[in-house]
């Protein structure tokens, strides 16, 4: 063992590291969040709508939500992994806002457990959503792109980080559905050192998944240059009104 791994096993023995999700012991794979917590990510069922990937209450052949019927999204397809909800939601909310880089580990590790559960179609290159770039330069790094690195190598295509770009600064965090869709409408632009992507299958990816208000305008801008998009998030916010569509489980 060497003279630094020593040293750091002393220090856990004597200030074991802790959970940052639940407080408890650190125990399992990871150093700062515990394999119980892990676990309690709760995945999104597979009966959703085949465009926007909302949940349904219940199994279903594949079908249209009636958002998508009315007006068809700007993306051919949608997925998002996991619930944002607990668990989940805190550890996102630390590596965002608190610079809780430790926390990135488990959530890539989420990421890669949630892909063996998916079809994801084929693309030929991932778009990490962008933030402005004075919230990267106070942040140090963009939470989508970080997150996104194992999907690429998984995918083996190239992560596309400056093909899109954030012109608003003002964050979604905290708008309610209207708002955030004022707040994204012309937010992000095609960039003009991106690169050619007409004719490219491209999978935005994206932490959370909210209001869909992102997905679309990303969405719009790449299919503007002609590209086809895709969208994938490693989590979904369900909003209340939508719970009836998420399964019951009457056996309790």
């Amino acid at each position: 063992m060497s003279g630094k791994g020593f040293k750091c096993s002393i220090l856990d023995a004597i200030f074991p590291p802790f959970c940052l999700l639940c407080g408890g012991p650190a125990e399992g794979r990871f150093s700062h969040c515990c394999d119980r917590c892990l676990t309690l990510m709760e995945p999104l069922p597979g009966h959703v709508c085949s465009w926007c990937g909302e949940p349904f209450r219940v199994p279903d052949d594949p079908h249209l939500c009636l958002r998508c019927i009315l007006k068809k999204p700007p993306f051919q397809w949608c997925r998002g992994l996991f619930r944002y909800s607990d668990e989940l939601a805190t550890a996102i909310t630390l590596l965002k806002f608190r610079g809780k880089l430790s926390l990135l580990d488990p959530l890539q590790w989420a990421l890669k457990k949630g892909l063996a559960g998916i079809d994801l179609p084929p693309v030929d290159g991932v778009v990490p959503v962008p933030i402005h770039f004075r919230r990267l330069m106070k942040r140090g790094f963009n939470q989508a792109e970080v997150l996104a690195k194992p999907l690429a190598e998984i995918l083996d295509v190239p992560m596309l980080p400056r093909v899109l770009t954030r012109v608003k600064e003002r964050p979604q965090v905290g708008l309610g559905f209207k708002e955030r869709e004022q707040n994204a409408r012309n937010g992000y632009i095609l960039s003009s050192w991106g690169g050619s992507v007409a004719g490219m299958r491209l999978l935005i990816f994206d932490d959370v998944y909210t209001s869909g208000a992102t997905a679309r305008v990303c969405s719009r801008a790449l299919r503007k240059a002609g590209a086809t998009v895709s969208v994938l998030t490693l989590a979904r916010s369900v909003r209340v009104q939508d719970l009836r569509h998420l399964p019951v489980d009457f056996s309790v």
